[in-house]
Parts: C-alpha cells; sequence; structure tokens
C-alpha cells in the first residue's frame, strides 16, 4: 500500500458538492469526515473509529488553517494528475491510514473512497477519480 501524493485536484464533473470550514489545514485531495461537534470538515483517518474512518469528500480548495472555508466533492469527476497512472480502470483508490490521504491499496479496513475512471478526450483516456459518497 502506497499514499498517493496528490498536488492538484481539478473538478472535472461536479453532481454533489459542499462548502463548509475546515476543522484543521488541509490540501487540495484530502479526504474529509464531517465533526458531528462543529459541522466541520476534519482530515478523514482510515485507522480511525467512526466518524472519523466515514469520508465525506475530497477538498478541492484548500485551507492553510482551522476555520478557513474549503469546497468538498461528495460526488463528481477528479482530475488527481498522473497518480492514478498505474492503477487499471475502475480500480478501487482507499482512504489512507494517514490522515486525510488516499492510497492505491487496501491498509486495513477496506475503506473506498472513490475508483479510477476513464475520460475520453484524446485516442488514449485519462484516469480521473470517481467519487460517490
Amino acid at each position: 500500500m502506497a499514499d498517493l501524493t496528490i498536488t492538484t485536484c481539478t473538478p472535472v464533473k461536479i453532481i454533489e458538492q459542499h462548502t463548509g470550514p475546515a476543522a484543521a489545514a488541509t490540501a487540495v485531495g484530502n479526504a474529509v469526515y464531517l465533526v458531528a461537534a462543529s459541522g466541520a470538515f476534519g482530515l478523514a483517518d482510515e485507522d480511525g473509529s467512526a466518524p472519523l474512518n466515514e469520508p465525506e469528500g475530497i477538498a478541492i480548495k484548500a485551507a492553510l488553517q482551522a476555520n478557513d472555508t474549503i469546497t468538498i466533492v461528495k460526488k463528481g469527476l477528479l482530475d488527481i494528475g498522473n497518480v492514478l497512472s498505474a492503477l487499471n480502470y475502475g480500480a478501487p483508490v482507499y482512504l489512507s491510514d494517514t490522515a486525510g490521504l488516499l492510497a492505491d491499496a487496501d491498509p486495513g479496513n477496506a475503506v473506498v473512497i472513490g475508483e479510477v475512471w476513464p475520460s475520453w478526450g484524446a485516442t488514449t483516456a485519462d484516469k480521473l477519480l470517481r467519487v460517490d459518497l
């Protein structure tokens, strides 16, 4: 299992998104969960207990600190660069055991965050992250 290094996260098709405060600094491409006590978005963690390991979306806007506003995609297609190039189409993408990160294989609790999906704009398909949380 390897954590995916995401440096870009561009929405291609958004079906459902939400905007709200971050509970902590959040990078684009981080998986987040809803903090029940505050309604803010915290960093989801595969090896944490519920609700930490129940992701609600992927951040498409970063937060430099707590209470900065972020936007998350709960359902849609995201271009996360070439991070998915080694994975097959249809392959699951997992929540990592490192808070906020995604992984290319199951780190233990099999929390699927999305799957690799094709996007045709040329003769070879791009690999996008399809999120449906």
